[in-house]
């Protein structure tokens, strides 16, 4: 009689382990999955950050290229003014402004507002 409480009660206690490392290792595959969905949305939130910065970088140069082919080499302090954008509103609105400046020192005025 002994021997068939202290089984059933190992039983239990294995059925009991079991489900406890059953719990566990689906808690470790939900923590790992959450983990790569973590991964994967900061992953895609710097690959749209590079290409806003990219898309920035362009209209920087091209707007630097227009300004030189009008009204001669763009100084140094302008570029580095410009480089420091980095909202694309912004830099089309710059754009807009070189296309009616009618002078490097004009458009320098733009920049500061």
């Amino acid at each position: 009689m002994r021997t068939n409480k202290l089984s059933s009660s190992l039983r239990a206690l294995d059925e009991a382990h079991q489900r406890y490392l059953h719990d566990l290792a689906t808690d470790i595959e939900a923590a790992h999955e959450k983990g790569r969905e973590v991964g994967r949305d900061e992953g895609v939130t710097i690959g749209e950050a590079k290409e806003r910065n990219l898309w920035a970088t362009d209209k920087i140069e091209t707007l630097i290229r227009y300004l030189t082919k009008n009204f001669g080499e763009v100084t140094p302090n302008v570029r580095e003014k410009l480089y420091a954008i980095h909202d694309l509103d912004v830099l089309g609105q710059l754009t807009e402004a070189a296309w009616d400046c009618e002078s490097l020192d004009e458009f320098e005025s733009a920049l500061r507002k």
